[in-house]
């Protein structure tokens, strides 16, 4: 998995991902410790929820 980009809301992290296959975005959500911003990031990629895509492509500004 990729990490396209990450946003953060205080320990509330929502990264944009491209999946196994070009052009398959995914979000996912997760609340982290907020100690070190790589393995936070890392975090959020690994363990988190996954978040709408129609919500993310808003939050991130994506237009298609």
């Amino acid at each position: 998995m990729k990490l396209l980009g990450i946003e953060w809301f205080n320990n509330v992290g929502i990264a944009r991902c491209e999946g196994n296959l070009p052009g398959d975005v995914r979000y996912y959500i997760k609340a982290v410790a907020g100690h070190d911003e790589q393995a936070d990031t890392n975090d959020v990629m690994q363990f988190g929820s996954k978040f709408p895509k129609d919500a993310g492509d808003a939050l991130f500004g994506v237009t298609e």
